[in-house]
């Protein structure tokens, strides 16, 4: 069973010549019904059920998740901890979220029906306040397709590319931000969407104006669509 996301395909082809000119793109409005994909009732039941791994980003910066083996031999995220620190204006990030929705798996599964990729999902949110801050700029391996549900995020991208000769961390444990050369901002409201190439650098700033912030980010692999996931919905 697959889930209509509605998503016109045809918007990112005509503004993107993938071959002779990679680049962002930023589409107003491309995602129909952002919250069929995540709302904070999920974050609550998630967090609830111990359902999916957290990251905790505090000032820029990943902060360990405490964890604990439960009587069944599980090894457990310490709940009270993301809760605080997401109450305190903490970034958290909610990985593998392929699992859990079914309008995200229809998503992913467009996506890599277009792309010779296998699709992977994360919900990127905050509560903000005046000391809310999302990551430091940063390059990511592979292309990014960010969603914005809720709340109005900034989006700084950099013009400087990275050598291919460096992994990724070893690129991001040594950037020198002052070294960076703006390409360009880009503000998303809810159902906006923007297209990052592979080691673009790039860097989000919520507006802490809004108190609720999410984002649902999609990682494509290349090297990975032998082992895609079976996202199809099995009725039993």
């Amino acid at each position: 069973m697959n889930y209509n996301t509605g998503i016109n395909w045809d918007l990112f082809f005509t503004q993107v010549d993938l071959i002779h000119d990679d680049k962002p793109v930023y589409i107003k409005n491309f995602l129909p019904n952002p919250k069929n994909f995540i709302t904070w009732e999920d974050v609550s039941i998630i967090l609830n059920n111990s359902s999916l791994k957290w990251r905790i980003i505090k000032k820029g910066l990943e902060t360990q998740v405490p964890v604990y083996t439960s009587f069944t031999g599980d090894i457990l995220q310490n709940k009270e901890f993301i809760q605080e620190h997401i109450n305190s204006g903490s970034t958290f990030i909610i990985e593998k979220f392929i699992t859990y929705n079914e309008f995200v798996k229809s998503l992913l599964n467009e996506i890599e029906n277009y792309f010779s990729v296998a699709a992977g999902a994360h919900i990127f949110g905050s509560k903000n306040n005046s000391k809310t801050i999302s990551y430091s700029p940063h390059v990511d391996n592979d292309p990014l397709f960010i969603f914005n549900i809720e709340g109005i995020t900034k989006w700084s991208l950099f013009s400087n590319m990275s050598s291919s000769l460096l992994t990724r961390n070893e690129i991001n444990w040594n950037i020198e931000s002052n070294k960076l050369t703006p390409h360009s901002d880009y503000t998303l409201s809810p159902g906006d969407f923007l297209y990052i190439p592979k080691r673009f650098y790039h860097t989000a700033s919520p507006f802490t104006q809004d108190p609720y912030r999410l984002s649902l980010n999609v990682s494509t692999f290349l090297d990975q669509v032998s082992s895609r996931i079976d996202k199809t919905y099995y009725q039993i």
